[in-house]
């Protein structure tokens, strides 16, 4: 029998694809955020200077 796309093993494979992308992403803004956080420390600390 031919795989379809609707058959399990296939919406498991296309779950775990949008998975790791979603985890991708949350990295990569995670990251950013951090960055944005360094940057606001250093903007409250020239202000407060």
């Amino acid at each position: 029998m031919d795989s379809t796309h609707n058959d399990r093993d296939h919406r498991r494979r296309r779950t775990r694809a949008e998975l790791t992308q979603v985890d991708r992403t949350l990295k990569e803004l995670r990251a950013e955020v951090a960055t944005l956080e360094a940057h606001r420390a250093k903007l409250y600390a020239a202000f407060e200077a």
